[in-house]
């Protein structure tokens, strides 16, 4: 199960009103899609400006192929229009540890 990691760099002065579109995708948005599993929104300590985003997957594909081109992809970037001040850097990550790895070794 890929663990998408989003950093997204936000308008100081939109910070509060990123979190609560975050908070509303996180309820509303994302779980609709299919392969979603769960996800939750952080804000930086020493970069407040700056949030990421994790958000795990059944598969790679339930997110680069189904997501981004649903129309939940669309309500997402509607949603947080004016608030990001770049692009964001999205990347996936593979457990080697814990959870997704002891379910390999024993397969």
């Amino acid at each position: 199960m890929p663990l998408e990691i989003a950093f997204i760099p936000v308008n100081g002065a939109h910070a509060d009103r990123f979190a609560q579109a975050a908070t509303v995708a996180l309820t509303d948005i994302f779980p609709q899609a299919p392969g979603f599993i769960r996800g939750e929104c952080r804000r930086g300590v020493e970069r407040p400006d700056t949030f990421v985003l994790l958000l795990e997957w059944e598969r790679l594909e339930d997110h680069t192929e189904g997501f981004v081109k649903s129309e939940l992809f669309i309500r997402w970037v509607e949603l947080t229009d004016g608030l990001i001040a770049g692009a964001p850097v999205v990347e996936h990550w593979e457990s080697t540890s814990g959870r997704g790895s002891a379910e390999k070794a024993l397969a």
